[in-house]
């Protein structure tokens, strides 16, 4: 029975594999395409050789000018609805995407739905740095990287770009993997050429060949906007910078006729009145070098527009409508001249006559095949980690093909790698492209990264805190606002040693000051000093939202000596020795003076830290052990597991639980109950003793990009000992030296819902929660 079912499954197999075999484009008249070494038949998709001959050729070509570009797409139409035919397509920057969508077999109405598709601010808001990746400290409850500033002798600043073109990326190759395997831009739909410019030499590059992806991501790299791409060793801008509108280009490819589109031509005639500002001064600099490369071309041109786009710049994707508009407005002023043009050509050869809103011959070629799959850093080997990149998880492409879902597959695979912190673009490449039996193509899926390298210094800060307000019935309402930030100073590799030097400014209850120098002596083992300063609320009964009467000042010296070990980005244990030296300042705390103490600590995770994540698992455990006359302990665990629920849900579980049995009041000494991050009906401030708690929460997306905007559901049970107000407040140095959890109360339970925005560095979180005695509370967090 067994060896039956082999065989059936091996002639379903072969069924499978023969249908994927038998080419979907048979319906088509086949012509030769040179893949790779090879000639293969194909269809209609592109010139054929009768075309290639016929004269007079035509040639398109499309200035740069960042989102003015838009308005190339309604010229094109009136182009097509006059039957103008186009033999080759020119551009750069901006006109180098829409001129290669258009020479990839995209029709205008193709563009106009592509452009739909996608909200162009969300493409464009990105920062060129990933996340800064977190350390997994053991029970972290902040971050400190809401932004960083790298600096050097050799600059400020660690990405040469404002804007990141991770989903630029994205929208190109789902856009073009069609397309992906044709390396000839001669054997495009229409043949194509864009420009860019080398950044070392400043030398023109002319893009005829290679992948069309980045071909436009090279010639879009607008100075200062978005990071030079590099290509074959060089480092490609904006081509606008050496030639913005390829005029005499068209001309050595044999065009007799040009037609030419200037979005930027408004900015050629301006007065020194309107040069009055640093900005106007700034944006001239920029027109007179792009200017420059257009004005002596302009002649070659037998018809060019110049769309009047004074009140569009070069950043407002988020006037594609406005922009498209003055397109069309300009279109309709020369539909004469279309007609004239097209009168010529028609007594030579045929006119094509076409509707802008078809689907282009793009859509007629089949999904190309995944052969193998490999990885290349952009940057070069000098960024390869030691260990390698891990393809597992896109071996699972090889054999498929890549469609729709594939990519969105991917997409979301490349956007998890980039929110980790250590890629700033993750994104493909499809390399080798080879012919398979039945005329698809198979190629090799080259998955490719880039980092920045970082600067020796660099500066950091973070804010985080809570608001909230609770009512209970029959009292009071209680209002707590605790605003909290960090500011963090780090020299790396000091004396050209493995030691980094931070300094770290924060403030909460107190002000914190430390000094930390950290050796690594091996790849996964490193030894440390901390000395630091810490004044304000140190004593619970010191603490902004729980002092009494008025307000002391509390101060303790410390020297923390550290041994850490990390194997993996997602683990870390450690060894801390502490010698602190605390005086108190309220007299009736009689524990000033010398109080050593150590602390074991471990976390593992590949939960990333926030208020919102996908997917991932943490587990933290501290140990710590105190001496003053008698021996103190305090012991927290925390488990996490976040269940992804199809790509908008996801269902988290924390257990947390911890018992505090010291002998010196700290607020470090004891848990958080309350807030969000607890019982949300408790203020966020509410220091226990001993504590147990579950906590349930169903989180929902409404959308992720460019902000995430979630729905927190949670449900939240848990019990604790005493609150340190109660315990503390007529005897402050008294602590809890029972049992481990045997004062524990009874169990509490609440719900809450809160709407949450979520940002590459930044969460907020704002919610109403309810328990079973009827509290009520209303919170804002930041983290």
């Amino acid at each position: 029975m067994t060896r039956r079912r082999g065989y059936v499954k091996a002639i379903l197999l072969s069924l499978v594999l023969l249908t994927a075999l038998v080419s979907p484009l048979s319906a088509y008249e086949y012509r030769s395409l040179t893949l790779g070494d090879r000639q293969i038949a194909i269809t209609t998709y592109g010139l054929s050789p009768a075309q290639r001959n016929l004269r007079p050729k035509v040639a398109l070509v499309l200035s740069g000018g960042g989102a003015r570009g838009f308005a190339h797409i309604p010229i094109i139409e009136a182009v097509e609805r006059a039957g103008i035919p186009i033999d080759m397509v020119l551009g750069t920057s901006m006109g180098s995407l829409v001129g290669g969508l258009y020479a990839a077999g995209y029709s205008p109405g193709d563009m106009r739905r592509l452009i739909a598709a996608y909200d162009m601010v969300e493409l464009f808001a990105l920062s060129a740095l990933p996340p800064i990746p977190l350390d997994p400290t053991p029970l972290r409850r902040n971050r400190d990287n809401l932004f960083i500033i790298g600096f050097d002798r050799g600059g400020l600043g660690t990405a040469s770009g404002i804007l990141g073109d991770q989903r630029i990326l994205q929208m190109l190759n789902d856009s073009l993997s069609r397309v992906a395997g044709i390396v000839d831009f001669d054997d495009l739909a229409i043949p194509f050429r864009c420009i860019g410019t080398d950044l070392v030499t400043g030398e023109k590059i002319i893009f005829s060949s290679g992948s069309l992806v980045t071909a436009i991501r090279a010639s879009i790299s607008i100075p200062l906007v978005f990071t030079p791409y590099p290509v074959d060793g060089r480092m490609v801008i904006d081509g606008g910078l050496v030639d913005n509108m390829p005029i005499d280009l068209a001309k050595e490819m044999g065009a007799d006729i040009v037609i030419a589109v200037d979005v930027n031509a408004v900015d050629y005639d301006v007065t020194a009145k309107e040069l009055e500002s640093l900005t106007s001064i700034l944006a001239q600099l920029v027109v007179i070098l792009t200017k420059n490369t257009v004005v002596d071309q302009v002649a070659g041109a037998d018809l060019l527009l110049t769309p009047s786009l004074l009140d569009h710049g070069l950043l407002d994707f988020a006037e594609v409508d406005e922009i498209l508009v003055v397109g069309e407005t300009e279109a309709a002023l020369h539909l004469e001249d279309f007609s004239s043009i097209a009168r010529t050509i028609g007594t030579a050869r045929p006119l094509n006559v076409l509707d802008p809103n078809r689907y282009g011959p793009y859509f007629s070629l089949p999904d190309v095949f995944v052969r193998t799959v490999s990885h290349r850093s952009l940057q070069g080997a000098e960024f390869e980690s030691k260990a390698g990149f891990d393809l597992s998880s896109f071996n699972r492409f090889a054999g498929f093909p890549l469609d729709s879902m594939r990519k969105s597959q991917l997409n979301a695979q490349f956007d998890e790698l980039r929110l980790s912190g250590n890629y700033a673009t993750v994104s493909y490449d499809y390399t080798d492209a080879s012919l398979g039996r039945s005329g698809s193509v198979w190629g090799n899926l080259e998955i490719q990264t880039r980092q920045f390298a970082p600067r020796r210094s660099s500066v950091s800060a973070g804010v985080f805190g809570t608001l909230s307000l609770v009512f209970v019935p029959e009292t009071t309402p209680s209002f707590e606002f605790k605003p909290d930030f960090s500011l963090s100073y780090s020299l790396y590799k000091v004396f050209a040693s493995p030691t980094t030097w931070s300094v770290r400014v924060s403030n909460d209850d107190a002000l914190h000051v430390s000094n930390l120098f950290m050796y690594g002596f091996s790849d996964n083992w490193k030894i440390g000093n901390e000395i630091s300063y810490h004044s304000g609320g140190i004593h619970p009964l010191n603490l902004r939202s729980t002092f009494m009467d008025e307000q002391v000042q509390d101060r303790m010296l410390s020297t923390e000596i550290i041994l850490r070990h990390q194997p993996s980005p997602r683990f870390l244990v450690q060894t801390v020795a502490l010698f602190d030296y605390l005086w108190f300042g309220d007299p009736s705390v009689d524990h000033d003076g010398f109080l050593p103490s150590v602390h074991l600590e471990t976390v593992y995770t590949t939960m990333p830290f926030g208020f919102f994540p996908h997917r991932g698992t943490r587990a933290d455990l501290s140990l710590d052990a105190e001496y003053k006359g008698e021996l103190g302990y305090k012991v927290e665990s925390r488990l996490q597991k976040v269940f992804p629920m199809g790509e908008r849900n996801a269902l988290w579980i924390d257990v947390h639980g911890g018992v505090s049995h010291i002998h010196v009041p700290r607020k470090e000494s004891y848990f958080d109950f309350g807030g969000s991050r607890g019982m949300p009906t408790y203020p966020s401030t509410t220091l226990v003793d001993d504590m147990l708690m579950v906590r349930v929460k169903h989180l929902h997306w409404f959308f992720d990009k460019p902000v995430g905007l979630v729905l927190q559901s949670m449900l939240t049970v848990g019990t604790y000992g005493e609150t340190v107000s109660d315990l503390l407040t007529d005897n402050p140095t008294l602590t809890n030296l029972a049992a481990p959890f045997s004062t524990l109360g009874p169990l509490e339970a609440s719900a809450s819902f809160a709407l949450g925005f979520s940002f590459e560095t930044l969460d907020l979180l704002f919610g109403c929660a309810i328990d079973a005695d009827l509290k009520v509370s209303v919170f804002l967090e930041v983290l």
